[in-house]
């Protein structure tokens, strides 16, 4: 079977139900295949391949002609919904906890453990529903911005295909979390940039509880985050990452640690030395900041870099296997 019949396929089932992948895969195969044998018997090319190809169109189109409904999320995205959504509820309410906990702590919060533990429930309860209102917004909005595909992304050509092992391609359900989780974070800055500082309390009247953190760079850790959300958003439109996409990631992200260094960890180290004298005994305790900002700082660009030298080599083994295919002369 043509390597390009493979790649339209796996496409195609990218978009479908998992249950219905296995299926409805073997039935394209099915059809295409006996297209092909009908229209040129057993002797065809790869240009045969891509002409008929093009006539069964996009993948996304040819994966919705297996379905009949209208949804507010359509099959082919629910199960990346759910899934985005089961990891979010696992480690929100987590990081929540422990900030809570740990903010309460460093402030000196007066109240009750009865009070603290009412309190954290609510906010715990507030952040799941702000996250599970912007994942379906996300997911309704890429349900029903495929509408115009043609428009938006030209005519399809399926020599462009990814390739079925494509370094490239994205698991969506990453991206989207990816998108998600910085929306809700975005959102969060923006309410400390409001109040003036880090604080779990939801209160723009008469916000108590804050530890005043530089606006200027909690304004440029809004910037990045929204940055992230754009490129990312585009991303997952395109089904693929690019060099400059990857290298812009990169770059965005390592702007946000460095925000996230100044409105973060330093005020929070501060303040954790203020009330607990003994920590500055430790070894290196007076660079614990950098010291956490660099190690975070290193497993970004790892992740980043590791992606792009990922990308460059399978395009490269790519470019080989597709030179070989080509018939000489």
């Amino acid at each position: 079977m043509n390597d390009l019949v493979e790649r339209y396929v796996h496409q195609v089932a990218r978009y479908l139900p998992e249950s219905e992948r296995k299926e409805i895969q073997n039935e394209l195969r099915s059809l295409i295949r006996d297209q092909l044998d009908d229209r040129y018997k057993a002797s065809y090319t790869e240009d045969d391949v891509v002409e008929l190809l093009t006539e069964l169109g996009d993948p996304r189109r040819m994966a919705a002609s297996y379905g009949g409904e209208q949804y507010l999320i359509g099959p082919e995205l629910y199960p990346i919904m759910v899934h985005v959504l089961q990891r979010g509820w696992l480690w929100l309410p987590a990081l929540v906890v422990i900030i809570r906990v740990l903010l309460a702590f460093l402030l000196a919060e007066p109240g009750t453990l009865i009070g603290l533990f009412l309190e954290t429930v609510f906010t715990v309860v507030q952040a799941v529903f702000v996250f599970s209102g912007i994942v379906v917004i996300i997911f309704a909005i890429l349900q029903h911005s495929g509408e115009k595909l043609e428009e938006i992304d030209g005519p399809f050509n399926p020599r462009h295909l990814p390739r079925v092992e494509d370094s490239a391609g994205i698991d969506r359900g990453e991206v989207a979390l990816g998108i998600a989780f910085n929306i809700f974070t975005a959102l969060v800055l923006t309410y400390f940039l409001r109040v003036g500082g880090l604080t779990l309390r939801f209160n723009l009247t008469e916000p108590i509880d804050v530890l005043p953190v530089p606006a200027l760079w909690l304004a440029v850790g809004i910037a990045s985050t929204v940055g992230l959300i754009l490129v990312n958003g585009i991303v997952l439109r395109r089904g693929r990452w690019s060099a400059g996409l990857a290298l812009a990631d990169l770059a965005l992200d390592m702007v946000g640690v460095v925000a996230g260094y100044y409105f973060f960890i330093l005020p929070l180290v501060a303040l954790l030395f203020e009330k607990v004298p003994g920590l500055m005994s430790l070894p290196f305790a007076d660079n614990a900041p950098v010291i956490l900002a660099v190690f975070l700082g290193f497993f970004t660009a790892v992740e980043g870099l590791g992606r792009l030298i990922k990308m460059i080599l399978g395009r490269h083994g790519n470019d080989r296997a597709y030179a070989s295919a080509q018939p000489e002369g």
